[in-house]
């Protein structure tokens, strides 16, 4: 998943989920035609990262997960080599899928570098080399996280920030939103807006170019 501040984990919840996606097209333009095998996998969170698994979809069919760590430990995090080289082909769907744990914290945790923060990123070593497609992640869609905060839309040109409907929520800023929401009460919306909701998928070429 791209780090960024799309990637929202509200506070004091026992089990947050988040995805990132490498979608059908990315896979289908980069990969060989024999495809890939993944040998080994680098699974990266922050502070409150408890699991991550990378997950294998082929022609809507859910493979058994390429890797899977359901007690990640932020101050081990390196590459570990797969008992046995994993199979992914061109078209298959990659998904790192990551669990947090949040019921320490008192305030949203948005996606981001610095450790007070957080990420959900999975690296691999694979062969035979390809040279299309150094990246491949997603983050929510602006429209998936606006619904899951009960926004149904922005002020145009404002900054900071503003509201604009509906119309109990106008005027205030969008940042006032993400303190105030009511998360106890309104997770499980949130969270089935934002794992079922549209994302943007991101392919990176060598070059730092979208692909395909």
């Amino acid at each position: 998943m791209d780090p960024n501040w799309r990637h929202i984990i509200p506070p004091g919840q026992n089990q947050v989920i988040s995805e990132g996606q490498c979608m059908e097209d990315c896979t289908a333009y980069a990969f060989p035609p024999e495809g890939i095998r993944i040998f080994a996998v680098m699974m990266r969170t922050h502070l409150i990262g408890k699991e991550v698994k990378l997950r294998q979809i082929r022609q809507n069919e859910e493979l058994p997960p390429i890797a899977h760590d359901s007690n990640i430990d932020v101050a081990y995090q390196d590459f570990r080599r797969l008992s046995t080289p994993v199979h992914a082909m061109p078209g298959d769907r990659l998904v790192a899928e990551c669990i947090y744990d949040s019921s320490s914290r008192k305030a949203i945790t948005l996606g981001g570098l610095t450790m007070k923060e957080e990420s959900c990123i999975v690296l691999t070593l694979y062969y035979p080399r390809q040279n299309k497609l150094t990246t491949c992640h997603s983050l929510p869609s602006l429209p998936t996280v606006l619904h899951s905060l009960g926004i149904e839309q922005l002020a145009t040109d404002s900054n900071p920030v503003l509201i604009s409907s509906p119309p109990e929520l106008a005027g205030m800023t969008l940042e006032a939103r993400l303190l105030s929401y009511d998360w106890q009460n309104h997770f499980n919306d949130f969270q089935d807006a934002t794992r079922s909701g549209s994302f943007k998928p991101l392919c990176w070429g060598a070059r730092n170019h979208v692909v395909p």
